[in-house]
């Protein structure tokens, strides 16, 4: 597969690719997608395509453009976006891209080709000068030796190399003027780089002064390369094992294999996917921390890059690895504790505890900045929801001695190379706030349960993971992750009790991925969401199940709905997707209003025609799929799920008499497969 050029086509860019067979001998596609940002709108594609935005394939597991019809010898393909409402311009990166060959089994393979992918902010450059353009219009050219490729094989692929372009100038440009811009090139326009909010004044008659400063120094000790979005560098199977080494027997369903994967349990695949959906909208929080414990030794760089001399030198590719398991460790304890901890203090406690770190030369003192904000319906902010950020300290000014007033400079990872930012904190308000970008302020307060500054010590992230209790088999914990669900809607406890989040992962770009809010629930208590689920994924880990309730967002009346969660029993007032696991099975069953787990039944609700699949894993490993299409709940009636023999029970009249059988179609079983993007250094 080849990336042959991109065109701006005014409110529009089309993308081209270009797939060939190596020989007679290969086999024939079934089918590729490409994967697309969630802010895009797909207006046109050759050949006809399917898209879904919200919702991944699901052999592959790619959310974006679909190719299936007329594939199977290759061609030419391209699409047409229309990415108006991204948070900022398109630029060319790495996506994720995975085909499926055709025959028996699920045969895919998954790699990066160059894509579209819009910038998480505006990206600060290091002078004023505007970014550099092309003195003469250059046509897009389909470059005749593929370089850009990837090639499905039963065999794992290496990362594609890039070819340039003139299609698109990096909008991160650091000198040359401008002179005349190509018609048909895409090139970002000029970014305006946001302002802090100014700093509460207060009467004194001394000047700032400087009360702590690590030496962490812009350009040599932050990343050169920006905060990013997507699935490219995402958490593998691999590293999940090896990041609960000491318990791998409760997230495997069998035995580790000499590569270190393991088939994982349905819960713990369920939560693996949770985690990198939320990766999708940035990894600011592991930028952070990974840059800190660089800074201070606490890792070296040399690990990641043999040649390398500073941080700064280090590029995206040595890093996805160690930055996705980074990123995982807020989601596991100790960390997580830690952050909970961090999040319920006061802020005139807060900075006084980074001061002393700060001013150490310790590095079991070093910290790291987290911020958690929620954006209610209706707020002139817009990006609804639960978000989160990560910042590096390197300095600390206060307005005058003793004033309590302070600003906190940071390296913010969207913006390499920029040491200007800060954090307005007043600790005799309680009150704190950060402009990100565009202008847009996050603010919080001691008084506010939802919108938080915490600090962290990396050296955390040094300790062994812990399993999440709620993973495993039999304990009595329950963790409610919610994903990319709207502000206005209420969490609350079986007795009515409003349920504020317990944390948030670092995740600040909603348009990039979901942002997961994390409920703490008392055990046995059920769990219930009103108001607009439109888009969002709730899911329940409890004893090693787990039960995921997924609304797609243009289900009707998704804006006034209610969710319920009591143990492995899910009801809905609207149409869902359903999927319920345990040790050794799960059941997805699409467009029903409920459904409940006991042993290895599973009793399905709903008004209407659903579609099933039920995957088990044997004894040595083995993942046995069956799915059926098209399946009709007739008023009055029961059906019943039976995983051991993959049959839906049918039971006319709901009288406990099962009058009917329907054998589900049985995929070949395949071995659980696992792909590495990129060669990663864990620790």
């Amino acid at each position: 597969m080849t990336f042959t050029g991109a065109t701006n086509n005014g409110t529009t860019s089309t993308w081209n690719y270009s797939v060939a067979k190596l020989d007679d001998k290969t086999k024939d596609l079934s089918h590729w997608v490409l994967a697309l940002p969630s802010c895009v709108k797909v207006v046109a594609s050759s050949p006809a395509s399917v898209v879904d935005l919200n919702k991944a394939d699901p052999t592959t597991g790619v959310t974006g453009i679909k190719w299936e019809s007329g594939v199977a010898n290759g061609g030419n393909f391209s699409v047409t976006i229309d990415a108006s409402s991204c948070p900022g311009p398109i630029q060319v990166t790495d996506v994720t891209v995975a085909a499926k060959t055709g025959g028996k089994g699920v045969q895919y393979n998954t790699g990066l080709i160059s894509g579209p992918a819009p910038a998480i902010c505006p990206t600060a450059t290091k002078t004023s000068v505007p970014p550099t353009v092309t003195k003469t219009p250059v046509p897009p050219t389909v470059t005749k030796t593929p370089t850009n490729t990837f090639t499905p094989s039963n065999t794992k692929t290496a990362t594609p190399t890039k070819t340039p372009t003139n299609t698109f100038t990096p909008s991160n440009t650091k000198t040359a003027t401008p002179t005349k811009t190509p018609t048909n090139t895409l090139t970002p326009s000029n970014t305006k780089t946001p302002t802090n909010t100014p700093t509460p004044t207060k009467t004194a008659t001394c000047a700032p002064v400087t009360v702590a400063e690590n030496g962490f120094t812009s350009g040599r000790d932050d990343f050169s390369f920006a905060n990013w979005g997507g699935n490219a560098g995402i958490l593998t199977n691999q590293q999940m094992v090896k990041m609960f080494s000491t318990n791998v027997s409760a997230i495997c369903a069998a035995a580790v294999k000499a590569d270190g994967s393991c088939t994982l349990k349905p819960n713990a695949q369920t939560w693996l996917n949770q985690i990198n959906a939320t990766m999708g909208g940035g990894r600011c929080d592991a930028m952070a921390v990974t840059s800190m414990r660089f800074y201070k030794g606490i890792d070296k760089i040399t690990d990641f890059r043999a040649d390398a001399t500073k941080t700064y030198d280090l590029l995206i590719d040595n890093m996805r690895g160690q930055i996705a398991y980074n990123f995982t460790l807020q989601a596991t304890d100790p960390v997580a504790s830690a952050r909970v901890t961090a999040r319920n203090q006061l802020l005139k406690l807060t900075i006084q505890e980074l001061i002393t770190s700060m001013n150490s030369q310790n590095p079991a003192d070093a910290k790291t900045i987290f911020l958690s904000q929620l954006i209610p319906a209706g707020d002139p902010r817009g990006s609804v929801g639960r978000h989160g950020h990560g910042l590096t300290p390197f300095r600390i000014i206060e307005s005058c001695s003793g004033s309590g007033i302070y600003k906190v400079y940071i390296y913010d990872n969207n913006y390499p190379g920029n040491a200007t930012r800060y954090v307005n904190v007043d600790t005799n308000q309680g009150t704190w706030n950060y402009t990100l970008w565009g202008g847009m302020v996050w603010t919080g307060s001691d008084t506010d349960t939802e919108n938080k500054l915490g600090i962290i010590d990396v050296n955390k992230y040094s300790e062994p993971a812990q399993v999440p209790p709620s993973l495993v088999d039999g304990t009595s914990s329950t963790d409610v992750w919610i994903a990319g669900m709207a502000g206005d809607a209420m969490v609350t406890d079986g007795n009515g009790q409003a349920l504020p989040a317990a944390d948030v992962l670092s995740n600040e770009d909603p348009t990039l991925g979901q942002s997961i809010s994390i409920y703490k629930v008392p055990a046995g208590q059920s769990i219930l969401i009103k108001g607009n689920v439109a888009g969002a994924t709730i899911t329940q880990f409890a004893g090693g199940t787990s039960s995921s309730v997924e609304i797609p967002a243009n289900t009707t009346n998704a804006q006034q709905a209610e969710v319920k969660l009591e143990g492995a029993k899910v009801t809905s007032s609207v149409d869902a997707n359903v999927t319920l696991t345990n040790a050794t099975s799960s059941v997805k069953m699409e467009g029903v209003t409920g459904a409940s787990l006991t042993g290895d039944k599973v009793a399905v609700e709903g008004k209407g025609s659903y579609n099933l699949t039920v995957t088990n894993i044997t004894a040595n490993g083995e993942q046995e799929t069956a799915t059926k299409s098209g399946l009709t709940i007739t008023s009055g009636d029961a059906q019943y799920v039976s995983t051991t023999d993959m049959s839906v029970k049918v039971d006319q009249g709901n009288d406990g008499t099962i009058d009917e059988s329907v054998t589900l179609d049985k995929v070949s079983a395949t071995t659980s497969t696992n792909t590495v993007f990129l060669p990663l250094v864990i620790k």
